[in-house]
């Protein structure tokens, strides 16, 4: 729900899991488990309104013995939610300079496949994730960098994969000419 213009509205903290309600995007469920790397798991969005404002999921209580969540919909009434909690598959490492060693700020790191994508900051750090396990293909880039594709990279539910890349420089130069050489 961040980015798509709607309003987050009341915050619980259920076994490292954030169940967050976002108005008309209703209910998100984002794994906790690692608060500098939080990922969605989990949505059910119960208003037919798409656009932003304080319409839709009012609401959410996650406490009930069941487990099942209460949804405040001010347009639909109460709904009642059986969730499926579930880890994330958590990918996080360093891009760095294969010459200098040094880190790459803003190196993009996709996931092909998923509608995944994040920047690497100043210390070359990365951090995002799925909640589909599987094996994927993972493309790093930045500029004045050759991009690189990590093939059969395996994520797994609940598990941290450290996936360090080292670019090498895309940049080329070709000198011609001639040295002379006076005694």
């Amino acid at each position: 729900a961040p980015g798509s213009g709607a309003i987050v509205h009341n915050t619980h903290t259920v076994n490292d899991y954030e169940v967050v309600s976002w108005y008309t995007e209703g209910v998100v469920i984002v794994d906790g488990a690692r608060p500098s790397n939080l990922i969605e798991v989990g949505k059910y969005d119960s208003s037919p309104i798409s656009a932003p404002g304080f319409n839709g999921d009012w609401g959410v209580y996650p406490f009930l013995p069941s487990g099942n969540l209460l949804l405040t919909d001010m347009e639909e009434g109460l709904i009642v939610v059986t969730p499926t909690y579930k880890r994330a598959c958590y990918l996080e490492g360093i891009v760095t300079d294969s010459t200098s060693g040094n880190p790459i700020n803003g190196a993009t790191v996709q996931v092909l496949g998923k509608s995944i994508t994040t920047l690497s900051n100043a210390t070359g750090d990365y951090k995002t994730g799925t909640v589909d396990s599987g094996t994927y293909d993972v493309q790093v880039s930045a500029f004045g960098y050759n991009t690189k594709i990590i093939t059969g990279v395996v994520l797994s539910n609940g598990v941290l994969t450290n996936l360090n890349v080292e670019l090498s420089s895309g940049l080329t130069i070709t000198l011609t000419g001639n040295i002379f050489y006076n005694l």
